[in-house]
């Protein structure tokens, strides 16, 4: 992989950067013609002299390989993501209300469990309540944590983000590029869902830090929460959500 894996950190933060926008910020199962990181990263290939060819492997969930892609880098990965969409891609009729999902098989920690939440979450609503289930087996996992607690609440950030969701675009507070890339994806999650977390294997000083995440160690509780925001309406369940995405009409 030439961009980002062996590109220099100015054109990887570029790269990623470009997906700090209202309207990339998630791009799981969109048409990769037109998702600003894939075509900046098939630019930096189109720079290598030819020939270039490529190998990749579409893997199923339980990563067993399904089918091998090879020739051409974009023709190859395209080819490629017409195999993946019919393992992980789930028809559904439109938006629900509420959006049950899991980040099965990614059970590791925090960070691949958010996987659960970003595959699935334009299968919800703007202003939908998603109830997502994560295992966590290790915790927290790699994500940077702020030095001090976070002063507001769930409310608070929700009105909060609106006025630093334009800000973070343009500056990084000392964050690391990736860490500014989830900064902005939780934003406007928080900004735009309301999300509730059964994980009970978080340790519980991750709530005490983070209050604007509604993490539940009860099922009941989480279920309970949910069922508050959201008494009636439709809803859509996700069992795999760590490896499936929605494919709307």
């Amino acid at each position: 992989m030439i961009v980002p894996g062996v590109a220099g950190g100015p054109t990887i933060a570029a790269n990623h950067a470009l997906n700090t926008r209202p309207e990339t910020f998630n791009n799981v199962g969109l048409n990769p013609d037109l998702n600003p990181m894939r075509l900046d990263l098939e630019e930096a290939a189109a720079l290598l002299a030819p020939p270039v060819f490529v190998v990749n492997a579409v893997l199923r969930g339980d990563q067993s390989i399904s089918c091998i892609v090879a020739g051409h880098p974009v023709q190859a990965h395209r080819a490629g993501c017409k195999t993946a969409a019919t393992i992980f891609g789930a028809p559904i009729p439109r938006q629900a209300d509420v959006v049950v999902t899991s980040s099965h098989p990614m059970n590791l920690d925090f960070r691949q469990g958010g996987k659960g939440l970003a595959n699935t979450i334009r299968a919800l609503k703007k202003g939908g309540t998603m109830l997502c289930l994560m295992v966590c087996e290790t915790g927290w996992g790699a994500v940077s944590m702020p030095k001090k607690k976070v002063r507001f609440g769930k409310r608070g950030m929700h009105y909060l983000s609106a006025l630093l969701l334009p800000i973070i675009r343009r500056r990084t507070f000392g964050m690391k590029e990736e860490d500014r890339f989830f900064a902005y994806f939780t934003l406007q999650t928080v900004r735009n869902y309301n999300v509730v977390f059964y994980a009970p294997n978080l340790p519980p000083e991750i709530s005490e830090r983070l209050p604007f995440l509604e993490i539940h160690h009860d099922l009941d509780a989480a279920v309970a929460s949910a069922l508050r925001a959201v008494p009636h309406g439709d809803l859509l369940v996700f069992p795999q959500g760590g490896v499936t995405y929605p494919v709307l009409p």
